[in-house]
């Protein structure tokens, strides 16, 4: 009977992928989602910045989303690789987290183009000389799910 009734309730669940720009796709990237009733749940990795003298600083997180007005709106939470800056030849990584705004224009599940936003904060350990210590701003998103 448990069987059963798991294997029930996995079936209501369904996932996305989805390739864009964006602080949720890790800069530009991939995000894997799994879709849980009005929850969305997701990892994400893709190309922070790049330079010919650092090269790739590569972005990565965790995050959550919940729809929040129909099927198109969600607001959620990044955990994650936020900003990426340069100075010297060297290039600094800051951690954070972010709050998020998405417009889906067919559906939170369905298979269509995302609109969005993400105000960010975040902070690195590098050497504070050469560095700002902590970094906010703004993200826009563009981006496609599958």
């Amino acid at each position: 009977m448990i069987l059963a009734f798991s294997s029930a309730s996995m079936a209501e669940d369904s996932s996305n992928i989805s390739i864009g720009l964006g602080l949720d796709h890790g800069g530009i990237g991939g995000k894997y989602a799994i879709n849980r009733d009005k929850n969305k749940f997701y990892g994400s990795i893709g190309v922070l910045s790049y330079s010919s003298d650092t090269g790739v600083d590569i972005g990565y997180g965790l995050g959550w989303e919940r729809l929040i007005i129909e099927d198109n709106h969600s607001a959620g939470l990044y955990i994650g690789t936020v900003a990426s800056s340069m100075k010297s030849r060297t290039a600094v990584t800051y951690y954070g987290m972010s709050a998020n705004y998405n417009y889906y224009f067919l559906g939170f599940n369905n298979r269509s183009f995302v609109l969005g936003a993400s105000i960010y904060s975040g902070i690195t350990s590098e050497d504070e000389s050469r560095y700002d210590k902590n970094t906010d701003g703004l993200y826009i998103k563009v981006a496609y799910q599958w």
